[in-house]
């Protein structure tokens, strides 16, 4: 049976987990201290209580870090199998179905036998699990070895028993999940909301440019040593400087958390970690469609490197005008991806524009030419490759006097039938290769006077045909990660407002359909500063933590300019940046008052859908 490493003692500072059936003969390299340990020699030491460079100083501190083991699927709590388990007899054959799908994919490993349950979704009846630690690097034989074990377990009677492998150097990182009410969030959120000026000014004093720049701050629950979450500060650094970025960083560690519990923030880790908020990140694929819908691709006509995300649809409308004027809703650094002008514009009709030229021309494309040209591309490709096939194969059959083997004519027939298919692909998508409208409106990069960056730009189109209702994602397109009560209309004419622990979701360019939760806490945004040194604070939104399975995240590259859906269908906001664990959303309402502000019209939504109907939009005003 195995057991927990014992406590660390004085005598044993490499103290390492149990080294349960080697996999082979060869000895494993000797593993670092546990970080539990390790973490208690830091704060005795004097190695890191001086100037040091970011990099240096994670370099020292990480494996002593309040993280959680790269598990599949969630952070786990361990537990001793007890000699009463049914599997405490069946010990020694699992551990040889283990090692022979280890020696059969040529990785390395250690394996022992635990209970575990997730510490995210509560308390829940424990499960066995074959847990793997290995120091070789991750290879694609990885996967092949978990699936390989999990399969003769299965085969074998053991179907219950999870697996995991992870590497054993490299097992702890820094992973982020939201705040819940559950987890003490309202105390969270109003201890943070306090203390958030004071941080954001220590911040600024202790990491003043150039030697070095924070880019935001902001409370999430990260894993702990042992499976258990823990609210946790978390100070991401400019990723571009962070080599150079020089400060005492345990001595400011321990400054935040004193400013923590000044302001009730008691039991509050600190984290510092490089990275930034990104709007300009992009990942291929979009869906084939026939006609332009929220969440479709937009981009400048002509350029073939950025592209966001069509979000929704608005009317705009003045008294002197005849009609709303029909316009897509997206991001002011999709259509200008390379401006960094913090001045608004809009060229409607009688209003001066403010900004260049070039800007208030900027043509759009839906698809974007990024996207259209992939997408053409990869048609293109694939077209080629099944023309090639059926000729091959058409050879053959006239070498055979018309006669083919039933598999080479099986093969035939389904390449005639994926040929056919890519053909319709193409047919479908080759017309949306024009315009789709002009720029008429951008908020420019700046905050409104909730101190909310405005990120967001009007493209406005003459042809109906182009112009869609809002649909927020239906129930089976989200499949199960959603609230039961979950049934919006399937046209959103309303607007609502975030607020925190709300379940939302989002369509977008590329994640499609994306569920998650509101953050307890909001951020601060250092790299967003105004000239009078004012901070951004945004609203944070964070994948959700699927019932049993991995966490999910919400919103990637390309997705900016999506909109965002409450879970009573209503539109509460728009997608305008992110990094890897979260997205930063604006709020709707304060988009639907800038736009108004900006334009000096009044901002409406349509109430039904009229492409190739004979009648015209109806309307419901965004504010009553």
């Amino acid at each position: 049976m195995s057991g927990k490493p014992g406590p660390v003692t004085p005598n044993d500072p490499l103290s390492s987990p149990p080294r349960l059936i080697p996999s082979t003969t060869d000895p494993l390299p000797t593993p670092p201290p546990s970080p539990r340990k390790r973490r208690q020699l830091l704060r005795s030491s004097e190695e890191t209580d001086t100037i040091l460079n970011l990099d240096e100083y994670l370099t020292i501190v990480d494996g002593y870090r309040f993280t959680s083991p790269i598990l599949d699927p969630l952070p786990i709590e361990t537990s001793i199998l007890p000699q009463s388990h049914p599997l405490s007899s069946q010990q020694d054959r699992i551990y040889e179905i283990a090692r022979n799908g280890l020696n059969a994919t040529a990785v390395r490993g250690t394996c022992a036998l635990w209970l575990y349950h997730s510490v995210v979704h509560g308390p829940a009846e424990p499960k066995p699990l074959v847990s793997i630690s290995t120091w070789d690097e991750p290879t694609p034989s990885w996967r092949h070895a978990v699936t390989s074990i999990k399969k003769t377990l299965k085969n074998n009677g053991f179907g219950d028993i999870a697996v995991q492998l992870y590497h054993q150097d490299k097992a702890h990182q820094l992973r982020r999940y939201p705040i819940s009410k559950s987890d003490g969030g309202e105390a969270i959120a109003a201890g943070w909301q306090r203390s958030q000026d004071a941080i954001a000014a220590l911040l600024s004093k202790r990491l003043e440019r150039p030697c070095a720049t924070w880019s935001y701050a902001s409370i999430f629950l990260c894993g702990r040593i042992g499976g258990k979450l823990v609210p946790t500060l978390v100070i991401k650094i400019d990723g571009t400087s962070y080599r150079s970025a020089q400060a005492n960083w345990k001595q400011l560690e321990l400054e935040l958390k004193d400013l923590l519990r000044r302001y009730g923030g008691t039991n509050i880790e600190v984290e510092f970690a490089y990275g930034k908020l990104h709007t300009q990140i992009l990942e291929p694929t979009i869906p084939i469609r026939a006609e332009t819908m929220p969440g479709d691709s937009i981009g400048i006509a002509g350029d073939s490197i950025h592209s966001g995300t069509l979000g929704g649809f608005v009317g705009l409308y003045k008294p002197d005008w005849k009609e709303p004027r029909l316009c897509a809703v997206t991001c002011h650094h999709v259509v200008r991806p390379e401006e960094r002008s913090s001045d608004a514009f809009a060229n409607v009709l009688d209003l001066q524009p403010t900004c260049s030229e070039d800007a208030r021309a900027s043509i759009m494309r839906s698809p974007s030419a990024f996207d259209y040209d992939s997408v053409m591309g990869e048609l293109g490709k694939a077209l080629r490759l099944h023309v090639t096939r059926i000729g091959e194969l058409e050879a053959e059959k006239q070498r055979q006097d018309g006669f083919l083997v039933p598999f080479s004519q099986r093969t035939l027939d389904s390449t005639l039938q994926r040929k056919s298919d890519v053909e319709k692909q193409i047919e479908i998508f080759k017309p949306r290769s024009g315009i789709f409208g002009r720029t008429i409106a951008c908020s420019g990069f700046r905050l409104n006077n909730k101190e909310s960056k405005m990120d967001w730009a009007l493209v406005e189109t003459t042809s109906p045909e182009k112009f869609a209702a809002n649909y927020p994602p239906q129930a089976y397109e989200i499949g199960r990660h959603m609230p039961e009560s979950y049934n919006p209309d399937p046209i959103s004419t309303k607007m609502g407002k975030m607020e925190r622990f709300d379940w939302v979701v989002l369509r977008g360019r590329t994640s499609g359909i994306s569920p998650g939760m509101v953050n307890a806490c909001n951020t601060v945004v250092d790299k967003w500063r105004t000239r009078d040194l004012k901070m951004s604070r945004e609203t944070v939104v964070m994948g959700s933590l699927d019932l049993g399975a991995e966490l999910k995240l919400f919103g990637r590259g390309g997705d900016s300019g999506a909109f965002v859906y409450n879970a009573d269908g209503l539109m509460v906001g728009m997608q305008i940046a992110g990094d890897k664990e979260l997205s930063v959303v604006t709020q709707m309402v304060d988009l639907v008052d800038d736009i108004e502000s900006v334009t000096g019209a009044k901002v409406f939504f349509p109430t039904s859908d009229v492409r190739g109907l004979q009648q015209k939009l109806e309307w419901v005003a965004a504010k009553p």
